[in-house]
């Protein structure tokens, strides 16, 4: 074999004829006789500490180099000084790898992020690939992820979250959400499934999409475009069998995922007046009720299965915003004279009245089963522990109109964000009551936020910004 045949073999696998050239005739592999079994294959159990021999490179060419360049051994790269390199580190310690290091570890973070697609591999072991897929075809999800996770019967889980500890909080970012499929305009909702890892998304792009979840490839998994509807508000019924939709328009959209089925529910009748735009509104977490914030401080609520109008009450200003309470009989109201109201569906009437303790023109209203937390437009939030009417914390991180606000289902943490400026988020540990000192950082790529959403078992936390991105975090 002539020397330029020699290389071609080595660089693309083949000689002139196009069949697989027997490497091991030109580069033995003796070199691997005496290494463990152990050592020389690794499973990838996702985010966490990563050991050194990790980062050997997974390639779907076994080969040897054609070419080394022998400058890669005389470089010294620092990890530790240059933000984006920070990933690559074994430990927090580590700083200096030699050239060669460096390589090994930059191709180990691109292939477990992109796996070596089949047309890049060998016939052979495409073919192995292949029959190795068929054999397993009962343990592996193929096609549309969504139609199979919802003929999952057991639901994907989690293990509880510990509990956290004020000060500083252990957080690291993930491939966006959306990163195959961004939005075209600004992200307004965003919710997690509460029982598959599936992400919910929708905006003035006018479309919903739905992507499933896993930290590394979040694979889009179907989307909607309903036509003429900018969408401010996108949820997930609690069965997680239907999304609830709607934007400034005087009707809602209500999607079947199953069967792909949209329904349009488009007038209440008798109540036209009160109700001119359905942008606003939330789901009990039994999933019988609406509750839609209407004109002039007017709530009504529906049915979700039928949509008719139930019932409706009215507070004395507009409506700032409003949220169900965790046992689906209360209503918490807040108006934009900062006086909330408590309305029970039993009684249907309003048990309670109280006023934010120097509540100006409040935006934002968040519930968890021990605290209420409400956000004005000056940027203050108030926080509350549990029936008393007193503030605990007054929090002034932020100097903006309070546009989100979300405790974590296990009411650990309380994301607050406004969209008025970039990079506007605290986390608040509670029930402490302080902010998260090491994050966010001034280098943080968070945008101006339009939506916040934490995973049912608070490991996970999405942010939407105007940019149509969704940042996705593991806490």
């Amino acid at each position: 074999m002539s020397e330029e045949e020699r290389l071609q073999a080595a660089v693309f696998g083949e000689d002139e004829d196009g069949l697989l050239s027997d490497a091991s005739e030109e580069y033995p592999d003796e070199e691997f006789d005496d290494v463990q079994d152990a050592d020389l294959f690794m499973v990838d159990d996702g985010p966490g500490d990563v050991d050194l021999p990790e980062y050997a490179p997974v390639t779907a060419n076994t080969q040897p180099a054609a070419w080394h360049d022998s400058d890669d051994e005389s470089l010294s790269i620092s990890l530790a000084t240059t933000p984006k390199l920070r990933k690559l580190r074994a430990h927090d310690d580590e700083d200096i790898v030699d050239g060669l290091d460096y390589c090994r570890r930059l191709r180990h973070h691109f292939e477990r992020v992109h796996p070596v697609p089949d047309w890049a591999l060998p016939s052979q072991v495409r073919g192995s690939r292949r029959r190795a897929s068929d054999s397993d075809m009962s343990d592996t999800v193929e096609g549309d992820p969504l139609e199979m996770l919802l003929r999952t019967a057991q639901p994907y889980t989690v293990p509880t979250a510990a509990i956290r500890r004020p000060g500083k909080i252990d957080i690291k970012r993930l491939r966006d959400a959306n990163d195959k499929a961004p939005s075209a305009a600004a992200i307004q909702a965003l919710q997690f499934h509460p029982s598959f890892p599936l992400l919910l998304t929708g905006g003035f792009d006018r479309t919903i999409r739905l992507y499933h979840i896993d930290g590394k490839v979040n694979q889009p998994a179907t989307s909607l475009y309903l036509h003429r509807v900018s969408l401010e508000t996108v949820l997930f019924h609690p069965d997680g069998h239907r999304v609830f939709a709607g934007g400034r328009r005087k009707f809602f959209h209500v999607w079947d995922l199953a069967s792909g089925h949209v329904q349009r529910i488009s007038r209440l009748y008798g109540h036209e007046e009160e109700y001119t735009s359905m942008e606003r509104f939330v789901l009990s977490p039994d999933g019988k009720y609406m509750a839609l914030a209407g004109n002039r401080g007017w709530i009504g609520i529906l049915a979700t299965g039928t949509g008719q109008y139930l019932d409706g009450f009215k507070v004395d200003s507009p409506v700032a915003d409003l949220k169900w309470h965790r046992d689906s009989d209360c209503i918490s109201v807040i108006d934009s004279s900062a006086d909330v109201y408590e309305w029970s569906m039993r009684g249907r009437t309003v048990q309670d009245r109280w006023r934010d303790v120097g509540g100006l023109d409040p935006t934002s209203l968040a519930l968890s089963p021990n605290a209420t937390a409400i956000g004005s437009r000056s940027g203050v939030v108030n926080v509350y522990s549990g029936m008393s009417r007193q503030p605990d914390r007054e929090l002034q991180q932020l100097t903006t109109s309070i546009h989100a606000m979300e405790f974590s289902p296990d009411a650990q943490i309380l994301a607050v964000s406004s969209r008025a400026k970039k990079d506007s988020l605290r986390l608040i540990h509670m029930p402490s009551c302080t902010v998260f000192k090491n994050w966010p950082t001034q280098n943080t790529p968070l945008g101006r936020i339009g939506a916040l959403a934490w995973s049912p078992t608070s490991s996970m936390l999405a942010i939407g910004n105007d940019a149509g991105r969704v940042t996705l975090w593991s806490v």
